[in-house]
């Protein structure tokens, strides 16, 4: 299953992350539980791991890449909905995942996505098991959208949501991260502001640079009240507030 876009390394290889579902239906109910009852998922596609696919003409076909895996733990960790950038610097491939570990986990490749780092958490950045998005803005400088909560607990209430919906920039490669923005806030059962999308906004000769953030609102109980919103981000203003300079003009 993929969540996020596939991404076009240095070499012009696209790299699209995705991840393996487990094939039971969700509700006996479900139109496919019939077809479900008979899929076989084979030993050399293990269901939990994440991974890439990886094209080298433009999409026309494409190759699996190397298994990504977490730790080892008493309640298997999902990675799931990865999504990748290529440090500028270095050429490694950076991929983010969403989780049910309570925090966002992070793996690296050095050969385009052959080869991966096992998982790990990022303490800096919890996660209520809701998609992330990444950037790369400028070289050396990173961009997440994403739910900054654990699971099932928002500041110390036990609430079924995903809010505190931020972007954070990263300066030096992934390895910590700063918030600089705050779309939602608010904090209500059965409410989820989620499913972040971001997208690079033009840059002017004034110094000025954008970033797009897409994301939906869902309310479980009004499911017509839901949609899609959007936020425009003035990165230099953030950056001059935020103090990470590096890349952004």
């Amino acid at each position: 299953m993929i969540a996020n876009r596939p991404i076009a390394l240095d070499d012009g290889v696209l790299l699209l992350p995705f991840w393996r579902e487990d094939p039971k239906p969700i509700s006996r109910h479900c139109d496919l539980s019939a077809s479900c009852a008979s899929c076989v998922v084979k030993s050399s596609a293990p269901v939990g791991v994440s991974g890439t696919l990886l094209s080298k003409d433009g999409g026309s076909s494409w190759v699996l890449g190397g298994d990504i895996r977490p730790p080892k733990s008493a309640k298997p960790i999902l990675l799931l909905e990865g999504t990748v950038v290529q440090l500028a610097a270095s050429g490694i491939v950076l991929q983010l995942f969403r989780t049910n570990a309570g925090f966002v986990y992070a793996a690296r490749s050095k050969d385009g996505g052959l080869k991966w780092t096992e998982a790990r958490a990022l303490p800096g950045l919890p996660n209520p098991g809701s998609k992330v998005s990444a950037l790369q803005l400028a070289p050396g400088l990173l961009a997440l959208g994403y739910n900054h909560h654990g699971q099932g607990n928002v500041d110390g209430q036990k609430v079924s949501t995903r809010t505190r919906l931020r972007v954070a920039l990263s300066a030096d490669d992934g390895a910590t991260w700063q918030t600089v923005a705050k779309l939602e806030e608010a904090v209500a059962h059965l409410t989820k502001y989620h499913y972040p999308t971001l997208l690079p906004g033009p840059s002017t000769a004034d110094g000025a640079c954008q970033l797009g953030v897409l994301y939906t609102i869902g309310f479980k109980e009004r499911a017509s009240d839901g949609g899609v919103r959007a936020a425009v981000l003035d990165l230099a203003a953030i950056a001059a507030v935020s103090d990470i300079e590096s890349g952004v003009r």
